[in-house]
């Protein structure tokens, strides 16, 4: 089976990328000079080529404070992007599997967030990944969402680097 991964060169792409390519599956990684997910023809075109039954989009607009001021970068990686991978999937019978964010709450619950809570995004950010999420919704056939924290791995910038960082 062809499992494309879509930004294996970053934190959690790679580290995805590493853990199926034992997996017995044609593991292909693309990143931004790959693919443009922004742009659906050159999403179109790129993934018609390697026809993959399974997309793993890890790309992402990921600075929550420079999305403010990068609101279209932002908007089109973050909401476009997952709509053309949606879109192709649904044509091509794939699945999508997507990650998010819990930004797209406000972090006022008490509670433990569950799938079916109503949204409330603070910024523009998590707005930017809520679209995203209503766009696989509202295009793809098949797919899985996860809403992750902040991440930690050997690479990027992550909160334990940051926290020991801020503490020297």
């Amino acid at each position: 089976m062809k499992i494309a991964i879509i930004g294996y060169k970053g934190m959690l792409g790679s580290d995805i990328y590493v853990e199926l390519s034992n997996s017995g599956h044609e593991i292909i990684g693309l990143d931004i000079e790959d693919i443009d997910i922004a742009k659906k023809e050159n999403t179109n075109a790129v993934l018609l080529k390697i026809k993959p039954a399974i997309i793993i989009n890890c790309a992402a607009y990921t600075n929550v404070d420079g999305a403010e001021s990068e609101r279209e970068t932002t908007y089109a990686v973050n909401s476009l992007g997952p709509k053309h991978l949606a879109q192709f999937c649904k044509k091509h019978d794939a699945i999508l599997y997507h990650f998010s964010t819990d930004y797209v709450f406000d972090g006022k619950k008490e509670t433990p967030y569950i799938e079916t809570d109503s949204f409330s995004p603070i910024n523009f950010y998590g707005k930017s990944k809520l679209d995203g999420e209503l766009n696989i919704i509202n295009y793809c056939r098949k797919y899985y969402i996860f809403r992750i924290q902040w991440l930690y791995g050997k690479n990027g910038s992550n909160f334990v680097k940051t926290i020991i960082n801020l503490s020297k």
